[in-house]
């Protein structure tokens, strides 16, 4: 229950992608991940805010006993984590083991699980929970009356056990039911089945993983209370199971599905499902709700119901969660808002009234007034491991951020911002004459002319450099190699460095390797895991580093 775009990589046997999420809405709490710290809001009657007390909370307060949070899930009062080292942590409710400590006493405190290392992603349902490791290797543990744990039988596990193992990209659950989605597009169900969830074109129920033969080529997946939205690769959306208030976005109320139904929506990066309503996230950053809006859970400035996706009015946006009944978005500069529910103070607004429309979480550290003295942004605190390269990157008038004092780190990139820092890093300034031709006549143009006459980029053909596309690593690499080459700064001394010797060494193409073998070759690239993700879309903290590496 959970989880949008943020990608990482695993390698060994399998490429696993994990969405790792960075917020969560769960049933009367959310969560959210900043920096690699936690910060919990809403209700604490089992002790889920790791505060050592059980007094609810209006406004955030940090989740002590953890950092360098990699992914998060928020399950029925209850959390879950996974650190840097791929290791678990769970804190909150544990009537059904859904902790994986081994017994059924709550933990208002942090408490490792044991028997879990190399997870990547994590979900969190009702009384049950799941854990994927880089490996491909699926985990269950909690509650298993509806077979939801898909380990053959109905027998509770209080502590994790193996129950798939393939070339898996994430896991997903809600309150009695699971998915697998695999690499190629596929995914796998099991649990209950009363109102189709589980997209096998019947209401029977599973406990064993099953591949669902009704729907392929999908990229991501969330499961609501009784629901499932599929996202594919082509933008579209499909939905599956109950449908009674609307909430699968199909135009019409017809009580539940058995087979996926296309959503009324188009050009979907992703989607999360709530208890009867539903959100979708566009490839734009706009916000889509559906369903029921009993307490302005649809965030659209009143309280009706619609069996249509409605436009919220928020923009930006790249990250969502639907919870129970009230919804979580994370803004592109790092904001966090939401909308909904606040009987228990979810909303993290300071106050405990619903509210239809998005209102922004109360964050005392994102307030610009108290940024860190020795940072120039407020989300790069000056102990983390980026500071030098960011401050780097201030100092030298490379990049002033992208406003109210944030740097947005993990922003992606265009074509054309990055092609502006770098040329700002090299001194090359801007150019008229010659350029490409869609330009335009803005921020970026004199730059594009620059590279166009200095021979640092040919374009995408036909005279056209496409600006305003998300740009990947190794074309990065290569600008920035290019770069060098016009300013004749390229250290011919350095030795050949073999490509295959490194995990996707194969995939970088062939236009780019040679400006990818020199910056290994120099020690500008710090690779994790000794992998080049040349495919991968280039971040603004991606371009830092290396700038940082290459001029100081």
């Amino acid at each position: 229950m959970k989880k949008t775009f943020a990608i990482l990589l695993a390698v060994m046997l399998f490429t696993n992608v994990s969405f790792a999420a960075s917020i969560g809405a769960g049933y009367k709490n959310s969560l959210f991940e900043y920096n690699g710290y936690c910060y919990g809001v809403g209700a604490n009657d089992f002790g889920q805010l790791a505060n050592k007390s059980y007094i609810i909370k209006g406004t955030p307060v940090k989740i002590d006993g953890i950092s360098g949070v990699k992914d998060i899930a928020v399950g029925y009062e209850y959390f879950v984590f996974v650190d840097g080292k791929g290791e678990v942590y769970t804190v909150g409710k544990n009537n059904q083991s859904q902790l994986g400590q081994g017994d059924f006493n709550i933990k208002p405190e942090l408490t490792k699980v044991e028997g879990l290392k190399d997870i990547v992603d994590v979900s969190a349902g009702y009384a049950h929970t799941l854990a994927l490791d880089k490996y491909g290797n699926v985990y269950g543990f909690g509650r298993n009356d509806r077979g939801q744990l898909g380990a053959g039988d109905y027998l509770t596990k209080e502590k994790p056990v193996k129950i798939y193992s393939g070339d898996v990209k994430k896991v997903e659950c809600n309150v009695n039911y699971s998915y697998i989605l695999l690499n190629d597009g596929t995914a796998i169900s099991f649990g209950a089945n009363e109102k189709g969830q589980l997209a096998r074109g019947n209401y029977l129920g599973r406990n064993l993983p099953v591949k669902v033969e009704a729907i392929n080529n999908v990229v991501d997946l969330s499961c609501g209370i009784d629901s499932v939205l599929f996202v594919k690769n082509d933008g579209t959306v499909w939905g599956v199971g109950d449908n009674s208030r609307g909430q699968l976005g199909v135009g019409n109320y017809t009580n539940a599905f058995p087979l996926p139904q296309k959503v009324l929506i188009e050009n979907a990066k992703a989607a999360s499902a709530g208890v009867d309503y539903s959100l979708f996230l566009t490839n734009a950053g706009e916000v889509y709700s559906t369903g029921a809006n009993n307490v302005g859970q649809l965030g659209i400035n009143d309280f009706n119901g619609t069996s249509k996706p409605v436009k919220v009015d928020i923009a930006n946006v790249v990250e969502i969660s639907a919870g129970h009944i009230h919804a979580i978005v994370k803004l592109v500069n790092g904001r966090i808002n939401g909308f909904g529910s606040n009987r228990f103070g979810a909303l993290g607004v300071g106050d405990y009234n619903n509210s239809a429309k998005p209102v922004e979480v109360k964050f005392d550290y994102l307030d610009p007034s108290l940024a860190e003295k020795n940072s120039p942004f407020i989300d790069v605190p000056s102990d983390s491991e980026d500071f030098p390269a960011v401050k780097f990157m201030f100092e030298r008038g490379i990049s002033k951020g992208t406003g109210q004092g944030y740097f947005s780190p993990d922003l992606n990139l265009s074509r054309a911002q990055l092609l502006v820092m770098v040329l700002r890093a090299s001194d090359i300034g801007e150019m008229k004459g010659d350029n490409f031709a869609d330009a335009g006549d803005t921020y970026y143009t004199g730059y594009l002319a620059a590279a166009k006459q200095k021979g640092i980029s040919k374009g995408v053909g036909d005279n056209m450099f496409v600006p305003d596309k998300k740009i990947t690593k190794e074309e990065m690499y290569t600008l920035l190699y290019n770069s060098l080459r016009a300013l004749d700064k390229i250290d011919n001394t350095v030795s050949d460095v073999e490509l295959a010797s490194y995990t996707g060494g194969d995939k970088v193409a062939t236009w780019a390797q040679e400006a990818t073998k020199y910056m290994l070759a120099k020690g500008y690239l710090k690779l994790e895991n000794n992998e080049i993700k040349a495919k991968e879309d280039a971040a603004r903290v991606d371009l830092a580093r290396l700038l940082y590496e290459i001029l100081r």
